[in-house]
């Protein structure tokens, strides 16, 4: 930790005299009434940079009962600059418990963090963060949240600190990636191009950067030296990163023998795009073979969709597309099924799953999954449509809401909804947004949520269908069907042949056995949108039910 190590001499102040970071008022730890020449001396060695000396100094305090607690946090710092985590975590531990000085608990949260102790370690920061926002606890956590996959919070911490400040290398890379996965490409981009124009890590951000713009033989030219790289997490990184760049030039080959390497066996990302790209090379027996002990493991397992691993999902639809695909549609049957429970947005799940029913000789469960594929499928591409359409974003054009209608089609309504908040709160007049993210929680069930960011999108734009017919799609959903009604039938007196609205509205009536009215509403979508797949649908299902059939 280059940066973390060059903070040293400053950091160590802050337990001498106080915090350098920031005037503002804070409780100090007290010394006795009259220092004695030994804490004087150790003290003055300190400053120095004579750190052994210094401990020993007041090593011999402590065992003199003379040590103040001013002293002992002094002690812990000095063992944690010296190597010595443990010692140091033993001495500041019991001081911060009881202290509210932010530079002792962040030394005891850093003692912590190189134990591998995080519940301790995000325990003191976060309390330290809190008392002096500028404390360099901000750093260590914004650090900590990144590695934790929480890239939100991560870039809301490290961004305050590294404004304005010397070389940061280790958190300004932290920024940059925390950026690139909330879809602010530009932001990712500038914080890129502030950083040494060497490095393995650097190069890999780049690469990521590249592969992101759509401009996959870039990625490869930029990622391809680091597969000679000594470090193994930097080969893995490379090895993903060039394996999609050349599923996505559809170079399943070139992507095969790059994957087919020991480290594949003991990664679950590189199998997974090993699976990947043997699947597009039409080699489904080969994939059920790679995927097949991991997702065992996951199909065993049961319980809520909310305790599966990440890449749960991914995993168990590729393997069912797989074995449905290599002729085996009764076992893909189970692991399409938890697919969807997983990813319960992901309409390819629904399309596999239906198809492998139909191919096991289930046609009603077939028939129910294919209805919620196409439904699915139709208002993604609605969504990605009306994105492509909207304005443009203040900060980086619509790439970041493409990005998040993207998710929302794989199903990924949490990451989906992370980057949508921030556009909302970059730019609170916004209503791209804001219809994305609404659509995002009644996807999450998260009605009440729902109806009050789609509040926010016709206060924002009282006239605007799509603003109202979202409004209407999360009164549905919390089960107010008279507001959704109402919401629905105004924005169908501003855009008569508003099909989203044509489609739900139908579903309503017909919910409420209005048949005459939501059957002429349906046979309105196909006039509009011949061979829609929700109107077809719904309109195949009302007459079944006229003749009788279940």
């Amino acid at each position: 930790m280059r940066a973390g190590r060059s903070f040293g001499a400053v950091l160590l102040a802050w337990v001498l005299v106080g915090s350098p970071v920031s005037g503002l008022p804070r409780t100090e730890i007290p010394d006795s009434a009259e220092p004695s020449s030994r804490r004087e001396k150790a003290r003055r060695l300190a400053e120095e940079g004579r750190i052994e000396e210094a401990i020993r100094e007041l090593e011999a305090l402590e065992a003199a009962g003379s040590a103040s607690p001013r002293d002992r946090a002094l002690l812990g710092a000095l063992w944690l600059e010296s190597g010595g985590p443990e010692a140091a975590l033993e001495i500041l531990a019991p001081l911060a418990e009881e202290t509210s000085d932010p530079a002792v608990l962040y030394h005891a949260g850093r003692a912590a963090l190189a134990l591998g102790r995080i519940e301790q370690a995000n325990r003191f920061l976060t309390r330290s963060v809190n008392l002096e926002e500028r404390t360099p606890a901000a750093r260590e956590l914004g650090l900590l949240r990144y590695r934790q996959g929480r890239y939100s919070e991560a870039s809301e911490l490290l961004e305050p600190w590294i404004r304005g400040r010397g070389e940061d290398p280790e958190a300004e890379l932290a920024a940059a990636w925390s950026a690139l996965r909330l879809g602010r490409l530009d932001r990712a981009q500038e914080l890129a191009e502030g950083l040494p124009e060497t490095g393995s890590p650097v190069t890999l951000l780049k690469g990521a950067l590249a592969l992101w713009r759509e401009e996959p033989r870039r990625a490869l030219d930029l990622l391809r030296p680091l597969l000679e790289e000594n470090r193994p997490e930097i080969r893995r990184e490379a090895r993903i990163l060039m394996a999609e760049s050349y599923l996505s030039l559809n170079q399943s080959g070139a992507a095969i023998e790059l994957l087919q390497t020991a480290e594949t066996e003991s990664e679950p990302r590189l199998r997974l795009k090993l699976a990947q790209a043997l699947y597009q090379q039409g080699r489904p027996e080969e994939a059920v073979s790679t995927l097949e002990p991991m997702a065992r493991q996951v199909l065993a397992r049961g319980g809520e969709p909310s305790t599966y691993p990440p890449l749960a999902g991914s995993l168990v639809l590729e393997y069912g597309r797989a074995l449905a695909a290599s002729g085996q549609s009764e076992r893909a049957v189970p692991a399409l099924e938890t697919a969807t429970e997983i990813l319960p947005g992901e309409h390819q799940a629904w399309k596999a799953l239906g198809e492998a029913l139909a191919a096991s000789g289930r046609p009603e469960e077939a028939r129910k999954a294919l209805k919620r594929f196409q439904r699915l499928a139709a208002r993604a591409e609605e969504d990605v449509r009306r994105i492509r359409q909207g304005g443009s974003d203040p900060e980086t054009g619509n790439r970041p809401l493409h990005r998040a209608g993207e998710l929302l089609k794989e199903g990924r309504s949490e990451e989906a909804l992370e980057i949508l908040r921030r556009r909302m709160d970059a730019d609170p007049e916004a209503l791209a947004p804001r219809l994305l993210a609404a659509r995002a929680l009644v996807l999450l069930e998260k009605t009440e949520e729902a109806l009050r960011i789609a509040g926010e999108a016709v206060e924002i734009a009282p006239e605007n269908p799509d603003a109202l017919y979202q409004r209407g799609v999360a009164a549905m959903a919390a089960g107010r069907l008279q507001e959704a009604e109402g919401d629905f039938r105004r924005a169908l007196e501003i855009e008569p042949d508003h099909v989203p609205t044509l489609n739900d509205l139908a579903v309503l009536l017909l919910s409420r056995g209005e048949r005459k009215e939501g059957r002429a509403l349906l046979e309105r979508v196909l006039e509009i949108a011949p061979g829609d797949p929700t109107a077809t649908a719904n309109l195949e299902r009302l007459e079944s039910k006229r003749e009788g059939n279940p």
